[in-house]
């Protein structure tokens, strides 16, 4: 979604479909590679979602979005959008071999550094310290 929504999906070149907000579930099936612009970030969810589906990611690093998203490694994180963060996504779109790698390595460092089980033993862990205190 987002202000400039209309005129993005106006200039979007014919080989790619901009739709704006979708829902997670449906979306990350059929994506090639997911984009994150956004200027404030808290935890992007959306981009582990991404990942969890096997999905690179390219970003701005805003947030806690280069705790998410290991840049050459899982996809790539830019100081701001701009020229270099466009040369990227055309490059990614253009080599299929490096995005299906990005790809995989996104999914197994997601799954082992946002599990379900790792998020309840850091908290665990957490809990112990502060209560030996």
């Amino acid at each position: 979604g987002g202000d400039l929504l209309a005129e993005v999906k106006r200039d979007a070149p014919k080989n790619l479909t901009v739709l704006g907000w979708q829902e997670a579930s449906k979306i990350w099936a059929v994506a090639d590679l997911a984009l994150s612009t956004s200027e404030n970030e808290g935890m992007p969810v959306a981009l582990i979602e991404a990942q969890l589906a096997g999905i690179p990611v390219v970003a701005v690093d805003v947030g806690s979005v280069a705790e998410v998203v290991a840049d050459g490694q899982s996809g790539y994180v830019f100081d701001r959008f701009g020229a270099a963060y466009i040369q990227k996504v055309r490059e990614l779109t253009l080599e299929n071999i490096e995005l299906k790698a990005l790809g995989q390595r996104a999914k197994m460092r997601v799954k082992a550094e946002f599990s379900p089980e790792k998020l309840i033993n850091s908290h665990l862990s957490l809990f112990d310290e502060i209560l030996s205190r």
